[in-house]
């Protein structure tokens, strides 16, 4: 039988570092999309420089597949790199450039026999995607340390299931034996190399330490005015890397989660990382059989910037201990979790009190549960914004509501020399 290969020639072309530092890390993942029964590669770019000053902007890619066309299905791809989107802009220098591969998207009909190091071969079909921009400010600019997704490309498996290429176990990854995909290299022959074993239906070429001659190789050059590669980046054997998406490092997450009692509601928030791989949150409180539950969602803002989210849990119960969390949803359908945070809601300091009459058109009167002293009477809307704030006593124990406009409000009613708060809801008419 012969097995299907699918060779993917991931190209990075033309980066422009400000410092030029000659380096980059290239990391990358394989994974089963149940959702859409494809396969998805993920591929990401890291600026290893230690100084601030050293940014690298990332200013086009150029990527080819190869695959037998008998067993394997290419399903497209998704590019996280908005501006990018000139095909003809770069000039490739070599034997391989110009009017032959630069200014034609994509090419098919080529073929390569690919040896297989356990034996045998396969021949695939070719094809090549190049992507570039004429302008600077439509590069991908890294900061120091900073790794940034460049694309997503998509896979149907048309004998084989995904359990057979271990593509749903997370030990798995690039290089592993019997896996499906590995990192082709320079030392080993480049897009030309083996496959270690016949499991290898998908390949990701990188080239690494030079060779100039060849377009499958990361450049950058001294001005992002110009079109023609001429340094290329160093990426070391080192620099190649493969990680799961379950560490989150290729998945969008939620971070930092924090809850704070807001009165009457508590407020949760999180900030994202990846926030472009993100489609939505859903925000989950643990219930009375201790299991967490979507009580809200919140949806990505597709920003490749960080991002900070928020959630407003209106409060019917206190005097009880409640524990949230947020489940990430991504568009590959990915999920993660943030932390899990814990909040008491005032422990037996709350209690209610009732208004009257309600609903109301002008004032409440609030029964106050003690006699003596002044009360701090906050009304919110339900937003949670304050709107109102009065004080009030036994000899004056009604709040004019002729300001607030029709709706549900919630009440917070403090005293300060026992530290005691009350609540209750009211409708203004």
């Amino acid at each position: 039988m012969i097995r299907k290969l699918l060779l993917l020639l991931v190209v990075i072309t033309y980066l422009q570092n400000t410092s030029y530092s000659q380096s980059a890390e290239v990391y990358g993942n394989a994974f089963w999309q149940s959702a859409s029964n494809r396969v998805v590669i993920r591929l990401a770019l890291r600026n290893p420089t230690g100084s601030s000053s050293g940014q690298t902007r990332l200013m086009g890619w150029r990527f080819g597949i190869q695959y037998n066309e008998a067993n394997v299905s290419f399903a497209g791809y998704n590019s996280y790199m908005t501006g990018l989107n000139d095909a003809a802009y770069l000039t490739f220098i070599g034997p391989d450039n110009a009017a032959n591969v630069a200014n034609i998207d994509p090419i098919v009909g080529t073929q390569r026999t690919a040896t297989i190091n356990t034996g045998g071969t396969k021949v695939m079909q070719q094809r090549y995607i190049n992507r570039s921009t004429t302008s600077c400010t439509n590069g991908l600019t890294l900061a120091a340390g900073q790794m940034a997704i460049l694309i997503d490309i998509y896979f149907t498996l048309d004998n084989n299931n995904p359990a057979y290429y271990h593509l749903t176990d997370p030990d798995y990854g690039f290089g592993d034996p019997e896996f499906i995909a590995q990192f082709l290299e320079k030392s080993n022959g480049g897009h030309n190399g083996n496959l270690t074993d016949a499991y290898k239906d998908i390949a990701v070429v990188i080239l690494r330490e030079g060779n100039e001659g060849n377009p499958y190789q990361p450049f950058d050059a001294s001005s992002c005015g110009s079109n023609v590669n001429t340094n290329p980046i160093t990426i070391g054997k080192e620099d190649v890397n493969f990680i799961t998406p379950i560490n989150g490092v290729l998945a969008g997450k939620a971070v930092d989660a924090n809850v704070t009692d807001k009165l009457n509601h508590v407020q949760v928030q999180w900030n994202s990382e990846n926030n472009q791989l993100i489609d939505y949150f859903e925000v989950q409180r643990k219930d009375n059989n201790g299991e967490f539950k979507t009580i809200g969602l919140v949806m990505g803002t597709d920003n490749v910037t960080e991002e900070k989210y928020e959630f407003k849990d209106k409060i019917t119960v206190r005097d009880v201990e409640s524990a949230y969390r947020i489940k990430v949803i991504g568009k590959d359908k990915i999920t993660t979790y943030s932390n899990v945070q814990k909040i008491r809601l005032s422990s037996g300091q709350s209690l209610t009190v009732k208004v009257f009459p309600n609903p109301s058109s002008d004032a409440v009167r609030i029964s106050l549960p003690d006699q003596n002293g002044i009360y701090v009477c906050r009304m919110y809307s339900a937003e949670g914004r304050m709107v109102l704030t009065s004080n009030v006593s036994a000899s004056n124990p009604s709040v004019t509501i002729k300001s607030l406009q029709t709706g549900s409000y919630f009440m917070e009613l403090y005293q300060p020399k026992t530290g005691m708060r009350y609540y209750t809801q009211f409708t203004k008419q």
